[in-house]
């Protein structure tokens, strides 16, 4: 919404930026005008709807102008339709998962894939203040990680999590979650990838018990 002179100043010098249209006459203004401009403008949302419905309000206005002098019988070229929707994340790919992945075990020591009794896991170095240092830190961002990859725990469920809700049944790994959204019944859940069985094996033996997310 165009509310002021300061906006109207502020719209125009975007306008000015990036298309040459204040310098055409109106009846030399094309489509592709309109759609290098848009294409080009970044706006108040992460999809610049906002700049670019301020600039079409702007270019409509001075186009009505002109068509009430000497432009009269002229048709201003169609503005490029854009999207209300704001845009979604993006997802990691299968190579940002593996770098990922292997930069936490980096950070970790190498202690993330090591066999670790809970003695040996408390006694890793451990911040409080700065998650970023600490090898103890680091596994735990590992073990949260692999659980809602193996899983597909919901970020929520994170701070829930507790080893008495994980046991092997037929030979795989189940979770049984307690406390789930809006006290529903208990629900059960199984990994479709078959990796997850060192993962959780190495899990049981530094944290047999209790909270295996960020425990401290």
């Amino acid at each position: 919404m165009v509310r002021d002179i300061r906006d109207l100043k502020s719209i125009w010098a975007r306008i000015n930026k990036h298309s040459d249209i204040p310098l055409k006459r109106v009846d030399e203004i094309t489509y592709e005008d309109h759609f290098k401009l848009f294409a080009a403008t970044e706006g108040k949302t992460r999809t610049g709807v906002g700049s670019k419905e301020d600039i079409r309000k702007v270019l409509n206005n001075a186009y009505r102008k002109a068509m009430l002098g000497e432009f009269k019988h002229w048709s201003p070229p169609a503005f490029p339709q854009f999207s209300r929707q704001m845009k979604g994340h993006p997802s990691l790919t299968s190579d940002d998962w593996d770098r990922l992945i292997q930069k936490v075990i980096e950070l970790s020591g190498g202690y993330a894939k090591q066999d670790l009794t809970p003695d040996a896991y408390k006694s890793l170095e451990w911040e409080g203040r700065n998650r970023l240092k600490g090898y103890r830190n680091w596994v735990d961002l590992y073990d949260a990680l692999l659980l809602q990859w193996f899983f597909f725990h919901r970020a929520e469920d994170a701070c829930r999590l507790v080893g008495e809700e994980y046991r092997v049944v037929e030979g795989d790994w189940r979770c049984y979650l307690g406390e789930t959204k809006g006290d529903r019944a208990i629900y059960e859940t199984h990994s479709y990838r078959s990796e997850h069985k060192g993962f959780m094996d190495r899990l049981e033996k530094r944290k047999p018990s209790r909270y295996l997310v960020f425990p401290q």
